[in-house]
């Protein structure tokens, strides 16, 4: 329960044939889901690390009975003023005073009035700002100013880690997962040369795994996304194959798999097909562009009333995109509508004006 909320520092896959939807509390989320942390690529902290954190911690590692509820009552809010003798509590359970390594009347323990927490879990910066929070990894952690220096940002890509133990999993499957995570971390970075590097290594790892074999329809859906901007016909193959077992998707992937799928049939020129997968697309997925494309396609195959439907609903979304009434001025005027077409010409218009305005500033 824990994890809901402080296991999302990394990134990570559902196991091939299992959804997270299926997992029941008391269940090992390693059986249907691999999480991933990113080893290497700076070490400033985030506040949802604290699970990964945790268990790096030796304290963890060397005992079978320390979880999040050992220090941690959800049940009850512990005053601040509490604190500090609680959690010293805690580490006296396993730990005496004088196996520390400062001497009991030395300045360090009696500049923190030893407070155990102060020294081996330090508060530190985060991602947020003006927000600090609790180291979780518990040990001998480094001073202020190199904690400091540690957290700035940094542009090192890193490598991805398992947070648990997958050698459950046949080798095959921990390189799908492996790939699957640097996917979505790639989808989670700022910094577009990460997202670049994370999505690089994804596609190669994944190719690899598909060549050897594993084709399940999260994959498919994967290098399918992964592949559309280099090979938009494979990734289109990639697409459809993924959508026969559509049911084995996720939500997005199932709108991603449509998108790519749409997107490869108009650039054949089959718009005919490109049209109900555009259909099936905007009844998941409430995106203005998807409508866009639909009314296009109706128009080249001359629905023109199919089309007009399909701009006023893209206008609804995306009321701002001059494209979108450019195209319902046209298709207006072909309709014989000419107040209308006028109408949606001057809004395209404005909006141009508008937007060339805003690349001058």
């Amino acid at each position: 329960i824990c994890g809901q909320c402080h296991l999302s520092n990394g990134s990570a896959a559902s196991l091939r044939g299992r959804r997270l939807d299926d997992f029941r509390p008391g269940q090992r989320l390693a059986e249907y889901r691999a999480h991933y942390v990113l080893d290497g690529g700076g070490s400033n902290m985030t506040v949802v690390g604290h699970i990964e954190q945790l268990q790096k911690s030796r304290c963890y590692t060397q005992t079978t009975t320390l979880t999040c509820t050992t220090c941690h009552d959800p049940h009850r809010h512990l005053p601040k003023s509490e604190a500090a003798a609680v959690y010293r509590a805690k580490c006296l359970e396993c730990h005496q005073p004088n196996a520390c390594g400062p001497p009991a009347d030395g300045t360090a323990r009696q500049a923190v009035a030893d407070r155990c927490v102060d020294c081996h879990m330090p508060g530190t910066k985060t991602e947020i700002p003006h927000v600090a929070s609790t180291h979780h990894r518990i040990g001998i952690h480094s001073t202020t100013a190199d904690r400091d220096r540690l957290a700035r940002p940094s542009l090192s890509p890193g490598t991805l880690k398992p947070l648990h133990d997958l050698s459950h999993l046949p080798p095959l499957d921990q390189d799908r997962c492996r790939g699957l995570a640097y996917r979505q971390l790639a989808s989670k970075q700022k910094d577009p040369r990460l997202a670049s590097t994370f999505r690089l290594r994804a596609r190669r790892i994944l190719q690899t795994t598909y060549d050897a074999g594993l084709q399940d329809p999260q994959l498919l859906s994967a290098l399918a996304d992964l592949s559309q901007a280099t090979n938009p016909p494979i990734a289109g193959q990639l697409a459809r194959r993924a959508l026969e077992s559509d049911a084995e998707l996720t939500a997005l992937d199932r709108a991603n798999s449509l998108g790519i799928l749409g997107n490869s049939l108009i650039a054949a020129g089959k718009l005919d097909e490109a049209i109900p997968v555009l259909q099936r697309l905007v009844t998941i997925h409430h995106n203005p562009v998807a409508w866009l494309q639909l009314s296009q396609c109706q128009m080249s195959t001359g629905d023109t009333p199919g089309a007009i439907a399909s701009a006023q609903q893209a206008a609804k979304i995306g009321a701002h995109r001059a494209e979108v009434h450019d195209l319902l001025a046209r298709l207006y005027q072909q309709a014989g509508q000419a107040p209308k077409a006028r109408r949606h010409r001057q809004i395209a218009e404005s909006l141009a004006r508008a937007g060339q305005g805003d690349r001058s500033r």
